[in-house]
């Protein structure tokens, strides 16, 4: 229906392969969610709609019996426009709707169930929660649960289970990093942090300058450890990387196997469906 539309700015709603890979992660992971993981998909290019257009591609899911939305804002997958009827509000509509109002009771929706595993919401970890080998690589911080907090945990919980890599975009200052540590604390999960700028280069991706008995020693740089050890990459300002930055870290997260600027090659691990070598 999208593409028989004659508006372009509904057309260009289509979903690319890309996103319909993705959707399918998330379906195969939790089809009781489609609607909600459908919904996430399109909202980036809602968001950048007129009015009208945004309503149109309400009513043409709708007519196709995928996703509906009433005009009092819910709908099925408890996905609804947003209390200001903004763009600003279409992002997390679906899991926003699913945490109770009270930000108190918000608090409540995170927590450990019986057997371990992580619960935000209805989403629950695909796996029980473990001490890693490196527990001082787990980030521990303060952080003050809200309505948008859990909703947004609970939606990273959904893909991560799904084993798809998660990226953050926002302002700066909106608590990206808040958000990628305090999840990487409920999952007890092992954190490696790289810092992207304008002057990054593909050999600084491989390797780090270190001072050891002052003397400079070449060792491996954040992203290879996370790969090798299977620990969770957290890469900060990657919009500011060089392209060919940026290309060597989609193959890594995107494909089989990635060959490194120093020849070595990183390999997707035989059980591991997530990125190469175990990286987020």
């Amino acid at each position: 229906l999208l593409e028989q539309a004659k508006e372009p700015q509904l057309r260009a709603s289509v979903l690319s392969v890309r996103g319909l890979v993705r959707l399918g992660a998330c379906a195969l992971a939790s089809p009781e969610r489609l609607d909600a993981s459908l919904w996430r998909v399109l909202a980036p290019r809602l968001r950048a709609m007129p009015a009208a257009s945004r309503e149109a591609v309400h009513a043409l899911l709708g007519a196709a019996g995928v996703l509906s939305i009433d005009g009092g804002g819910s709908g099925v997958g408890g996905a609804r426009a947003g209390e200001g009827g903004g763009a600003g509000t279409v992002m997390w509509a679906p899991a926003v709707e699913a945490v109770d109002a009270d930000t108190a009771e918000a608090e409540g929706w995170i927590h450990f169930d019986d057997s371990g595993h992580l619960c935000i919401g209805d989403v629950r970890s695909a796996a029980p929660v473990t001490l890693p080998a490196r527990a001082e690589l787990v980030p521990q911080i303060e952080f003050h649960t809200s309505r948008r907090h859990a909703a947004a945990l609970r939606e990273m919980l959904a893909d991560d289970n799904a084993r798809l890599p998660l990226l953050l975009l926002g302002d700066q200052g909106v608590g990206k990093n808040k958000l990628c540590d305090k999840f990487l604390q409920l999952l007890k999960r092992e954190r490696e942090y790289v810092q992207l700028h304008r002057d990054t280069t593909l050999s600084s991706l491989t390797q780090a300058p270190s001072i050891e008995d002052g003397k400079i020693v070449w060792k491996d740089s954040a992203l290879v450890r996370a790969a090798t050890y299977g620990r969770t990459l957290v890469v900060d300002e990657a919009d500011k990387a060089p392209l060919e930055v940026v290309c060597v870290l989609r193959a890594l997260v995107e494909g089989d196997e990635v060959m490194l600027a120093d020849g070595r090659v990183l390999v997707r691990a035989a059980d591991d469906g997530g990125g190469a070598g175990g990286a987020a």
